[in-house]
């Protein structure tokens, strides 16, 4: 059976059969290997597939919320006298995000400031983190062939699943993204042996215990739970019987890099307030921790997050404690299980960390998108704990095992079920996005939209004259020139009436001899029975403003069925007394159709 337990020559101890080489297997055995191997390796080929899918086509050059920060700060570098490179590390909320600012500012200077860039390596720095955990498992645990496949299959999914898809479609996310990384590679650069070759350079000696060193600074300079990574360091070289010297050495540096951290650090609540706080709240910090592990698991049910949170929390501490008493090497042997409890631990405190500054806004802020990567990572890492510790007695190796095969089938179940359920998820963060930019593009100062693109819309206003003059962002693609253009532009390929839509309501922003307006209404495309991607709107021959369709609308869905998200939303200026026109591109000559204005209040 799959299930039984063998000798594994490799370790000496015992291990579930599925690790078993298929050649010493059963006629059943191979083939519920091999089902499993192809079942995982769809399933990551669909994650990681459908999760891109959704990453490209939510992209639109478009910054959201603290990305008006960043270029607010470029902004003020490059018309003042000052540079934003020498202040990328002055605090942004609790956060100094140094080695992110580097990226974003790289993307303003050489790329357009499109935000493309930094995604695409956001999305290549979280594949490195899944290829060296990978790596990590099969050099700790004899697998085949089909086990590689099956474990690279099961790491992919769940590290490209949609419970964290705010992390990988969002370029400022490449915080998360990263520090999650830096951690990792801390851990294993510290695990790697020293020469003990008196011969060798002391520099070449010991190389990956520098090395480690700056990854851990880098994880710092990154995000600030990129600071528990010394802790955790110094944790591990306990563990590891560093020497005094090497101990007080890392010791040290991770002081000067708290030092530098919390140097002119501006705090929005006392530290002192928070310790002394921190006794009442403690059961509802571990309540809050619990749910944010545990949401990935269970995203739509936040009782059962809390009970599996629990559960992780639990084990996780009582092998983070035998890890601290295993002075003698007992129970973690090897590279794998050391890696797995320290990056489970730094999760963990993560999660804890994150609960002191969010608790006051509620136990379901938990529950937030954003966090589900360090969530999925302790996961993994509680996985990898559980069949790489080195348990010897052969009924404790089966609990061990039963539990992480539970922990995979069940994490697997709701991913995978997850994955199929972020259509409206992704709607929402398009529409966000492209009503705040009609918004911009038309001048029309709608509060409504342009704080769902950041808090201060005054900020924004002022900073896209900026990006205005200098071809940046969205004004460097092609909807940020639309505006202004002569509607004859648009008229090369002729006219046409193969449409169906409406202007069905017109609220005015602005009032006065040019009136600013927010205009909604619905369009079809019946030379391709296609929903149009964008509105334009002219007045006086000229364009003044877009609108971009993909909006609910299950009364045209009524008529026109299939249709559903047939609505647009844009907004433009007209000169008072005068018309407003709506047009859409028509068939594949792109002809120009004119909408029926049913309201004009």
């Amino acid at each position: 059976m799959i299930i039984k337990h063998i000798s594994s020559k490799a370790s000496g101890r015992p291990l579930f059969g599925i690790f078993e080489n298929t050649e010493a297997q059963g006629l059943p055995d191979r083939v519920i290997t091999l089902a499993l191997t192809v079942f995982l390796l769809v399933a990551a080929i669909v994650t990681v597939s459908g999760t891109l899918y959704w990453v490209f086509n939510d992209y639109r050059p478009v910054p959201i919320m603290d990305e008006w920060s960043i270029i607010h700060a470029w902004v003020n570098a490059e018309t003042g006298s000052g540079s934003a490179w020498l202040a990328a590390h002055h605090q942004h909320n609790e956060h100094r995000i140094l080695v992110p600012r580097l990226f974003f500012f790289t993307d303003l200077k050489f790329f357009g400031g499109f935000g493309l860039f930094t995604l695409v390596i956001l999305l290549l720095a979280h594949t490195l983190h899944t290829v060296v955990l990978t790596r990590v498992v099969f050099q700790t645990l004899p697998f085949n062939i089909y086990w590689k496949t099956a474990v690279t299959g099961f790491l992919f999914t769940l590290m490209f699943s949609t419970v964290q898809l705010n992390n990988l479609i969002w370029p400022f996310q490449i915080q998360i993204i990263g520090v999650f990384l830096f951690g990792t590679v801390t851990f294993l650069l510290l695990l790697k042996p020293q020469s003990s070759s008196i011969r060798t350079n002391l520099i070449i000696r010991t190389r990956h215990f520098l090395l480690g060193l700056i990854s851990a600074m880098l994880a710092s300079f990154t995000m600030s739970n990129g600071l528990l990574v010394w802790p955790v360091g110094l944790l591990l070289g306990v563990h590891r019987k560093w020497s005094a010297k090497k101990l007080a050495v890392f010791f040290f540096s991770g002081c000067l890099v708290w030092w530098l951290y919390l140097k002119d650090y501006e705090s929005g609540v006392p530290f002192s307030r928070l310790l002394d706080q921190l006794p009442e709240k403690a059961w509802s910090l571990i309540q809050y921790s619990a749910v944010l592990l545990g949401t990935p698991l269970s995203p739509e049910w936040p009782d059962l997050a809390l009970v599996i949170g629990m559960f992780g929390i639990l084990i996780m501490t009582s092998f983070g404690i035998l890890f601290v008493i295993d002075r003698k090497h007992v129970y973690f042997t090897t590279t794998g299980s050391r890696l797995f409890i320290c990056l489970a631990v730094f999760c963990l405190t993560t999660a804890l960390v994150t609960g002191i500054g969010r608790l006051d806004l509620g136990i379901r802020q938990a529950t937030t998108n954003r966090y589900g990567t360090a969530a999925i990572l302790f996961w993994i890492a509680a996985i990898g704990t559980l069949v790489t510790v080195d348990v010897r007695e052969l009924k404790s190796r089966i609990r061990l095992d039963a539990v992480a095969v539970f922990l995979a089938i069940f994490s697997l179940i709701h991913v995978l079920t997850y994955q199929v359920k972020l259509d409206d998820y992704s709607r929402d963060w398009i529409n966000r996005k492209q009503a705040g930019v009609t918004s911009i593009l038309a001048g029309v100062v709608d509060l409504k939209y342009l704080t769902r693109l950041f808090p201060t819309p005054d900020r924004i206003l002022r900073d896209s004259e900026f990006l205005r003059e200098h071809r940046l962002s969205f004004y460097g693609s092609e909807i940020g020139q639309i505006v202004g253009q002569p509607l004859a532009t648009f008229l090369g390929n002729g006219t046409t009436t193969n449409c169906e839509g409406y202007i069905d309501k017109i609220s005015m922003i602005s009032d006065g001899n040019t009136i600013g307006a927010r205009i909604e209404g619905w369009a079809v495309d019946r030379a391709t029975n296609e929903i149009p991607k964008m509105v334009v709107f002219a007045n006086q021959g000229t364009v003044s403003g877009i609108g971009f369709s993909g909006r609910l609308r299950p009364d045209v869905e009524a008529l026109y069925p299939g249709y559903l998200y047939a609505g647009w939303l844009g907004h433009a200026t007209f000169l008072s007394g005068t018309e407003l026109e709506a047009y859409i591109s028509v068939g594949t000559e792109n002809a120009l159709c004119k909408l029926i204005d049913i309201h004009g209040d």
